[in-house]
């Protein structure tokens, strides 16, 4: 009995600590959609500024890091197709990302609910505001680990969030 009772313990354990992985930049990033390459701002994004990030708490709950993000930001930016270059030091866009917040909601139902607000303003050579938007979003998980269940949802929120971006861009580039 005490046999069994030690390789379940191993086996809960195994379950548990497989579940503790921590967040990844390229799970952020939206799938680019293919009607979204035929649209082109016709100019290129010089450099990406990011600021704010909530510090975490040891076993406390996930949150994005900056470098999390503007990985995840440059790459939803790339694939999206919308700008001639990214973050390769040419061009007259710069693009200021500030998080300001990530926030969660937890239910008895084994539900994690992340919400991030991002706010995204593009300048020009002559520090114009070309474009700007800020977004909140919120993700979702219900996966059996706590651990899964944060970072499923906190990597939601962000990827929600950048897909927004990519939306906002394409639908209202050059018209405000």
């Amino acid at each position: 009995m005490t046999q069994i009772s030690s390789r379940l313990i191993y086996i809960c354990l195994v379950m548990l600590l497989s579940g503790c992985a921590g967040l990844d930049a390229q799970r952020m990033v939206p799938k680019a959609n293919i009607a979204q390459s035929l649209f082109k701002t016709g100019q290129s994004i010089n450099k990406i500024e990011i600021r704010g990030e909530r510090e975490e708490v040891f076993g406390g709950a996930a949150f994005a890091k900056k470098d999390q993000i503007f990985s995840a930001a440059k790459a939803a930016l790339i694939e999206s197709g919308f700008f001639d270059s990214v973050d390769e030091g040419k061009g007259n866009l710069t693009l200021y990302i500030v998080v300001r917040s990530q926030d969660q909601d937890v239910s008895l139902f084994l539900e994690y609910k992340a919400i991030t607000t991002i706010s995204y303003r593009f300048e020009n050579s002559k520090k114009e505001v070309v474009w700007f938007k800020s977004l909140e979003t919120e993700f979702s998980s219900h996966a059996f680990s706590g651990a899964t269940r944060t970072v499923e949802a906190r990597e939601g929120s962000v990827r929600e969030n950048l897909s927004a971006l990519i939306d906002g861009i394409k639908s209202s580039w050059g018209k405000e």
